[in-house]
């Protein structure tokens, strides 16, 4: 939103136009978030619901301790995430 700035560990823009000089103006197709004890709560809440609202259409939560991703789309209607897959390392 215009009084929201986060700045995502990574971020994929298909649509080049919103990408300006100082900074993205828009919404990226695809956010991720690097999972750590100081991060964690903030990923989970209110970044998550932040990208939700703003419109992302993929939010994926790393979890490098614990070898998993979280993959998050919009519900059908497209107000809610919700978890699509999630995948671990098969040791």
């Amino acid at each position: 939103t215009e009084k929201d700035r986060v700045v995502p560990d990574v971020m994929i823009i298909c649509k080049k136009e919103i990408i300006k000089r100082n900074g993205v103006h828009g919404v990226p197709d695809l956010i991720v978030e690097v999972l750590s004890h100081g991060t964690e709560k903030k990923d989970r809440g209110y970044k998550k619901d932040l990208y939700e609202k703003c419109g992302v259409r993929e939010y994926w939560l790393v979890d490098t301790e614990n070898q998993t991703v979280e993959v998050y789309v919009p519900s059908a209607k497209g107000k809610h995430f919700f978890p699509s897959k999630r995948f671990a390392n098969a040791r």
